[in-house]
């Protein structure tokens, strides 16, 4: 004889009342509405540095050290990492106690401090490190790249002059740019 055993299908509370957010990964990964500018963010990291490591990081790896692209390579990993964790984590959502409420009651953060824009997600109690550490390292590298862009600049221009050095150098000014 065989036993059969019903499996009741459970409803997360994100299924139930899902809000304006995007639930990924069985609730894992949630984003909030505004996706346009978290892609502009992803954009304006991935360009910079990859216009760094094709123009300017190669001489500076050859001339100075090759320790350059490996630490630009480590800093770029870990503010791409914390981006993506503080973008996709749960700030840290009370859920609603009744579905009644969500007329009212968009979602309600636990220690809520900010809405960020540029990493589409609320900031509060479960995502507080991950967008302190990202603030930290994309700090880090920037600093990192336009210091690296000014010693380039300088190093071609006792080469061939400082007119000259922004004539071949198409990546200085985008690098900069954003940088700044």
């Amino acid at each position: 004889m065989s036993v059969m055993i019903a499996r009741k299908k459970v409803v997360r509370k994100w299924e139930k009342l899902p809000g304006r957010n995007t639930f990924c990964c069985d609730g894992r990964i949630m984003m909030a509405r505004q996706k346009g500018i978290f892609y502009l963010t992803l954009f304006l990291i991935v360009g910079t540095c990859a216009l760094f490591f094709a123009f300017e990081c190669r001489y500076l790896a050859v001339h100075l050290s090759p320790a350059i692209p490996v630490f630009g390579a480590v800093l770029f990993l870990f503010s791409m990492a914390t981006l993506l964790r503080t973008s996709f984590s749960d700030p840290g959502v009370i859920p609603r106690a009744l579905p009644e409420e969500a007329a009212f009651i968009e979602m309600e953060i636990e220690r809520f401090d900010h809405h960020c824009p540029w990493v589409g997600n609320c900031v509060g109690k479960r995502n507080y490190r991950y967008f302190y550490l990202f603030i930290l390292s994309l700090s880090l590298l920037t600093i990192y790249i336009f210091s690296f862009n000014i010693v380039y600049v300088v190093l071609q221009s006792l080469k061939i002059g400082f007119l000259n050095t922004l004539k071949e150098t198409p990546g200085t000014y985008p690098s900069c740019f954003a940088c700044s």
